[in-house]
């Protein structure tokens, strides 16, 4: 059961990665605040990434071996370059922009990260290299 609530915490979060990512207009230019564009791509693509890969491994009912997280992982990188890639060449009022990439990348290391640190801290975690590891205990 926890693991269906993982899925639709994933669904939720992906289905507003790909609104923000497709929708014909670009987010609205907030002067007070700059960066926040980047903020969000950082945002839509580490939680996304963080909640497949929980819902993938279960944090530790199930181990999750290197070649599957790193799978998740590409899939997510080459979406950030697609996804710029579509707005720059489709879209009339957007843009393609090197620097989201490097956002978006920025996120998928944070997903990433906050999964292995998750997952080491929880029985049946595996390393980078899909050995399983000692649980850490508090």
């Amino acid at each position: 059961m926890h693991r269906v609530r993982w899925w639709l915490a994933a669904s939720i979060a992906t289905a507003i990665q790909l609104f923000g990512l497709y929708r014909p207009t670009g987010p609205p230019e907030v002067d007070q605040l700059p960066g926040l564009d980047k903020i969000a791509h950082v945002s839509i693509f580490a939680v996304p990434l963080l909640l497949i890969l929980v819902a993938v491994s279960g944090l530790g009912e199930v181990r999750i071996a290197r070649r599957r997280w790193l799978v998740i992982v590409g899939v997510f990188l080459g979406h950030a370059v697609l996804s710029e890639v579509i707005q720059g060449t489709f879209y009339r009022e957007r843009t393609g922009d090197p620097l989201d990439v490097l956002a978006d990348w920025a996120g998928v290391a944070l997903g990433l990260g906050a999964f292995l640190l998750l997952n080491r801290r929880h029985s049946g975690a595996v390393s980078p290299e899909g050995e399983p590891e000692p649980a850490v205990r508090s």
